[in-house]
């Protein structure tokens, strides 16, 4: 099995004609989902975790962020950069992980590989992770889907990481 152990943060940047902003999303909800166990809870875990097996995709990661602190009256358009940051702790292999908006609500108590959510159409494809991502942090531009959030063109149910090792 292939595995990538990861954390996660979404930082946003803010600008206007005088001046710029950061922000932080804080994480509401995460967790893995095997497909492999699809009755496992791994909503305790310390760690999420990315997998496949030879069969497939083995295990995805959902993430949910809370949005409700970035300024009142904030439109898509204002919003420079978004970025997801996953620090990779354990890459057992190299190879690319996909990213989705979740297209339906789900919370971590419930989530089992065999009740996944409906996910939306790819953000981000082939984000490579390679052995020397391990112990380091990887930055994904997820500007286009943060600013689809904010406007209200797409629900934010947060996001599934899939690998394509």
């Amino acid at each position: 099995m292939k595995s990538l152990l990861l954390l996660a943060a979404l930082s946003l940047f803010i600008g206007s004609v005088t001046s710029t902003h950061a922000a932080t999303a804080v994480v509401t909800d995460d967790t893995t989902v095997s497909i492999a166990l699809p009755r496992s809870s791994y909503r305790s875990a310390p760690t999420l975790n990315v997998a496949t097996a030879l069969s497939g995709v083995s295990k995805r990661v959902y993430i949910q962020f809370d949005l409700s602190a970035l300024p009142g009256g904030l439109s898509g358009a204002k919003i420079e950069k978004a970025t997801l940051r996953l620090f990779c702790s354990n890459v057992k292999k190299a190879g690319n992980i996909s990213i989705a908006p979740v297209a339906a609500a789900w919370n971590e108590e419930t989530l089992i590989g065999a009740k996944q959510p409906t996910v939306g159409e790819t953000e981000v494809a082939g984000v490579t992770i390679n052995l020397a991502d391990q112990r380091r942090w990887i930055t994904v531009d997820l500007t286009s889907l943060v600013r689809d959030w904010v406007d209200g063109i797409l629900p934010n149910h947060g996001i599934v990481i899939t690998p394509d090792f």
